[in-house]
């Protein structure tokens, strides 16, 4: 694994930390908003929570994470996929993995939330592939 250094491009690499920013972020604020709701319902009391406040918080839970954070991980992705295939840190095939994955992610994960399951996938795949070739060490 080489240190890509000078060989990088630059806009891709601010793409990439910032869309990993803003999809930390999103999950962040929506986890924020739900535990805000479990503790208002939790000590609420007698006192019942309105269905519109609930049915409110759910939508906007489901859109910030659901919506855009898996968006901004996308958006991650492919332009972490971009720097490996310009630098040849990563192999090409795994570069073209990333691009498929971030575009179906991208496009058609609305259809099954399953399809959520595919960025920490990748992430597993990714670092155990880091540390396999980690493990065997290229000589000099």
């Amino acid at each position: 694994m080489e240190v890509t250094g000078a060989a990088e491009d630059k806009f891709f690499a601010t793409v990439t930390l910032g869309s990993a920013l803003v999809f930390l972020a999103l999950t962040l604020a929506s986890c924020a908003v739900s535990a805000g709701l479990l503790g208002s319902l939790l000590t609420g009391g007698s006192q019942a929570l309105p269905l519109e406040v609930y049915l409110l918080v759910r939508s906007v839970v489901d859109q910030a994470f659901n919506t855009f954070a898996v968006k901004m991980a996308s958006v991650f992705m492919l332009s972490l996929g971009t720097l490996w295939r310009s630098t040849g840190v990563m192999p090409r095939p795994l570069s073209y993995l990333t691009y498929l994955l971030a575009l179906v992610m991208l496009v058609a994960f609305s259809r099954s939330l399953w399809l959520l399951l595919i960025f920490p996938a990748w992430v597993l795949l990714v670092s155990v592939y880091i540390l396999i070739t980690n493990l065997h060490p290229k000589e000099v």
